[in-house]
């Protein structure tokens, strides 16, 4: 017996939304790794800078250049922690991945008939259950609308 088109459907938007969290997780994993890479080359080249004496001649310049390319590292790191906007990110991956555990958990009640899917009408129950879900995260552009078929399918159990 092959899934209603109410339980493809919300297995599909589940598979969307999270791939979604997944892309928005690995946005701010970038975002960090970025600001993380500036930081310690910022404290080597400090360091360096700090082995140069100005009074060695040829070091002063040496120093000078170093110790510059050390601000510039701190400088940009500073601009991009605080274009980031990781607030905002990680409140669009927890809303993602919220939205996609509850289909997920939306589409298991369903196939197994168990809560509110046991009684009345199961896709009936399981589309508004889907169409609130989504009204949550209307905001949040999901990564894509049309995501590799998903293997693993959840088909209707029937109780015999």
């Amino acid at each position: 017996m092959s899934p209603s088109v109410s339980l493809q459907d919300a297995w599909h938007k589940q598979a969307t939304w999270s791939k979604t969290a997944g892309e928005l997780k690995a946005e701010i994993a970038r975002s960090r790794m970025r600001v993380l890479a500036l930081v310690i080359a910022t404290a080597a080249l400090t360091t360096l800078a700090a082995q140069f004496t100005p009074a060695q001649g040829k070091a002063a310049t040496a120093w000078r250049v170093v110790a510059g390319a050390g601000g510039a590292c701190s400088a940009l790191a500073a601009i991009l922690q605080g274009r980031s906007k990781e607030q905002d990110r990680t409140a669009k991956w927890t809303r993602a991945r919220s939205a996609s555990e509850a289909l997920k958990e939306e589409v298991y009640r369903y196939a197994t008939r168990s809560g509110d899917h046991a009684t009345g009408d199961a896709d009936a129950i399981l589309r508004a259950r889907v169409a609130k879900i989504m009204s949550q995260v209307g905001d949040i552009d999901p990564v894509d609308s049309q995501p590799e078929p998903n293997r693993r399918m959840v088909w209707a159990v029937r109780s015999t």
